[in-house]
C-alpha cells in the first residue's frame, strides 16, 4: 500500500507574536503574547460539504465506514449562526458533532464560517444589510458575487463578537479540528474602477482583514485557525504580491494556518494564486489547509488538453502545497468513483502522528523535497460505503430525487419559488456521467440517468440546487 504524506507538522510549538495593532484604529483584539498551536491536531482527509441545506447530515454518510477520512468539512453560513443582532443559534453545529461522533469511526469537523456567495443568495444576517455597515455587502455588476464589506469596521467588530460566542462554545471541544475564513478574493475592485463606489481601498481592506484574523485565533486558541489567502483587489501588481504576502505572514506570526478554495492542479503557474509559491516555505511550521472543490474536478489543464486525474490533484496538494488538512468536496461521480477508492489506497497520511517533543520549523524559503508520485494500487473489492435516501427528512428526499422535464418549471424543494426554466450554459463544465445501477426511489436516486448535463462554472452550493441546475432523463 502507499502512503500519501499530506505534509508535515511540528506541534508544541510557540512563536512571538508580532502584530501591527498600531495601525488599527478600530477596537483592538488582545490574543496571547505568544502563539500557541493547536492542540488539536489531526491532519489528513476530510469530506468537504460545500453548503446543501441545512439539513444535510445524510451527506456525511458516505464516509461513514471510511477510516482514512478524518472527518467533514462544512460551510455555515454567517446568518444561520447568527439569525438576529446578538442572538447565536449553533444548534446545526451541535448536532453535526453529534452525529459525527456517533459514527463507527467518530469524525471530526472542520467549521468554515461564510460570508460571501454567489448572487442572489447572501450569507449575511439581515441587520448587516443596514446603513450601519454600509449595505453589508458589494454586488459588482461584472460578476455574480457578493462580496462582504469586510474593510467596514463596525462590521469587523460584528464578526468578531461572533468568534467570541463560538469560541467559548467550540474551543474546548475535542471533536471540533478546526475554524476555517472565507477566501480573501474581493472581485478586483479597483482595476474594475468601483473601488470608490465600494468604498474599499487595499490598505484599509488589509488592515482590516488582519484584524478579523487576530479576532478568530483570539477567540480560539487552542483550535486550529485558517485564513483562505488566494486573490486581492490591490493598486497594482506589486501591491497585491505584497499584500497576499503579508497576510500569510501575519497568519504565521499569530498561529493560524494557510488554507485556500481551491487546489488549481491544471492551472499554469502563471494564472494560479500567486500565496502557491510560499506553501513550500512554510511547510511543517504552520497548518496548510487547502481545499478541492467543484471545478477542480473538471478544469482543463490547457498542455494536457484534459483535466486532471483525483490522483494528479492529491500529489499536486501533496508536492506543491504540502497540504497537512486536505478537504476534497462531493461531486459526483468523482466522489464515489474515485475520490473515495483513492484516499483507501492512500491510507493514513504519515503526518497524521506528529512526534511529542518536536524541534519548532521556521520558514527558511527552502522548498522541501518533493514526495515521490502516487503509486496506484489496484481499488480494493470491498463496496464504498454510499448513503441510502429512505429515511431522509422529506424535503432532502424531495430534493434528492428531483426529476426535471427538459425545459420545464419545477418547484424548488428547499424555498417557495420555482427555479424556472434552465438557462444555457454552454459546453463549459459538461460532463456524461455514466449510469449507475440499485437505486429507486426506495433506494437512492442513482438510477436516473443524466443523458445530458449542463453544469453552471460557477458552484453548486447543495445536492438539491445541482440537480436543479441539470436536464435529468430517466
Amino acid at each position: 500500500m502507499s502512503c500519501i504524506c499530506l505534509g508535515g507538522f511540528m506541534r508544541n510549538i510557540s512563536r512571538i507574536l508580532s502584530l501591527t495593532l498600531g495601525l488599527i484604529v478600530a477596537t483592538a483584539v488582545s490574543i496571547p503574547a505568544q502563539a500557541a498551536f493547536p492542540t488539536k491536531w489531526h491532519p489528513g482527509h476530510y469530506w468537504l460539504i460545500h453548503f446543501g441545506t441545512q439539513n444535510s447530515q445524510w451527506e456525511f454518510n458516505y464516509i461513514k465506514n471510511e477510516p482514512n477520512f478524518v472527518g467533514v468539512h462544512r460551510r455555515y453560513a454567517w446568518k444561520w449562526l447568527e439569525p438576529t443582532r446578538g442572538a447565536y443559534d449553533f444548534s446545526m453545529i451541535e448536532a453535526d458533532l453529534k452525529y459525527l461522533m456517533s459514527m463507527p469511526t467518530p469524525k471530526r469537523l472542520i467549521i468554515e464560517i461564510t460570508d460571501n456567495s454567489n448572487w442572489p443568495l447572501i450569507w449575511l444576517p439581515d441587520y448587516i444589510r443596514t446603513p450601519e455597515f454600509e449595505g453589508g455587502f458589494y454586488k459588482p455588476a461584472y460578476m455574480q458575487r457578493v462580496i462582504t464589506k469586510r474593510w467596514n469596521t463596525a462590521l469587523q467588530d460584528r464578526q468578531i463578537a461572533l468568534f467570541k460566542a463560538l469560541g467559548a462554545r467550540f474551543d474546548n471541544e475535542p471533536f471540533v479540528e478546526g475554524i476555517v475564513l472565507d477566501e480573501t478574493s474581493n472581485g478586483n475592485l479597483i482595476w474594475k474602477g468601483v473601488a470608490a463606489e465600494a468604498n474599499y481601498t487595499s490598505e484599509k481592506a488589509y488592515i482590516g482583514q488582519k484584524r478579523i484574523m487576530a479576532g478568530l485565533k483570539a477567540a480560539f486558541p487552542r483550535t486550529m485557525c485558517v485564513q483562505y489567502i488566494n486573490w486581492w483587489s490591490g493598486d497594482s501588481a506589486a501591491d497585491v504580491e505584497l499584500k497576499l504576502k503579508g497576510l500569510v505572514e501575519y497568519a504565521y506570526s499569530i498561529g493560524m494556518g494557510l488554507g485556500g478554495p481551491d487546489v488549481h492542479a491544471s492551472r499554469p503557474v502563471s494564472s494560479q494564486p500567486p500565496p502557491y509559491k510560499l506553501y513550500g516555505q512554510y511547510a511543517g511550521s504552520m497548518p496548510l489547509a487547502p481545499a478541492v472543490q467543484w471545478s477542480n474536478y473538471t478544469d482543463i489543464n490547457p498542455v494536457t488538453g484534459r483535466a486532471s486525474t483525483v490522483e494528479e490533484i492529491l500529489n499536486f496538494a501533496n508536492r506543491t502545497l504540502h497540504a497537512s488538512h486536505l478537504s476534497w468536496e462531493q461531486r459526483e461521480p468523482f466522489s464515489v468513483d474515485e475520490v473515495i477508492p483513492l484516499v483507501r489506497r492512500a491510507g493514513a497520511p504519515t503526518g497524521s502522528v506528529v512526534p511529542s517533543g518536536s524541534s519548532p520549523v521556521s520558514p527558511t524559503g527552502a522548498v522541501p523535497s518533493p514526495t515521490p508520485t502516487l503509486v496506484v494500487t489496484p481499488t480494493p473489492t470491498t463496496p464504498i460505503s454510499v448513503p441510502t435516501f429512505t429515511n431522509l427528512p422529506a424535503p432532502v428526499l424531495a430534493s434528492s430525487l428531483l426529476v426535471r422535464p427538459k425545459g420545464k418549471a419545477v418547484a424548488n424543494p428547499v424555498g417557495p419559488k420555482s427555479l424556472g426554466k434552465l438557462p444555457s450554459t454552454g459546453s463549459k463544465g459538461v460532463r456524461m456521467l455514466k449510469r449507475n445501477k440499485g437505486m429507486t426511489t426506495g433506494q437512492s436516486a442513482r438510477r436516473l440517468k443524466l443523458k445530458r448535463t449542463q453544469i453552471s462554472s460557477s458552484k453548486a452550493t447543495s445536492l438539491s440546487e445541482m440537480l436543479a441546475r441539470i436536464n435529468v432523463v430517466k
